[in-house]
């Protein structure tokens, strides 16, 4: 792949029942759903990354992406018990 993997605009597609982003997802069943998402979508856009391309801002971007992972397990961490 010879374009840049930042000049692809990433988009979130709301699958039938699953909460939107921005809503409380409650259940531990959704939760898990939503992490390996955000896991996938990760995954991804290290894939599509191009080692002769790559730039500082992608990297930033993938710090970004982790950065909200953990803020959302850190929250689901919450609705877990012990």
């Amino acid at each position: 792949m010879s374009e840049s993997r930042s000049s692809v605009k990433l988009r979130t597609v709301k699958r039938k029942g699953e909460v939107h982003l921005g809503g409380k997802i409650e259940s531990k069943d959704r939760q898990l759903a939503y992490l390996q998402r955000r896991f996938e979508l990760l995954a991804n856009v290290v894939e599509g990354m191009n080692a002769d391309t790559a730039s500082v801002e992608e990297l930033d971007r993938l710090l970004s992406m982790i950065d909200d992972i953990e803020v959302k397990c850190k929250q689901f961490r919450k609705d877990w018990p012990e």
